[in-house]
């Protein structure tokens, strides 16, 4: 049971991380 915590807490922080670069990745692209 444990390990689901942990699997599903490293998969949202892998999907927040992943989600931010692209962020940051469009805004650099949208800047002249």
């Amino acid at each position: 049971m444990n390990d689901l915590i942990y699997i599903g807490l490293a998969v949202l922080f892998f999907v927040l991380t992943y989600g931010l670069i692209a962020v940051c990745e469009r805004l650099m692209e949208d800047k002249p």
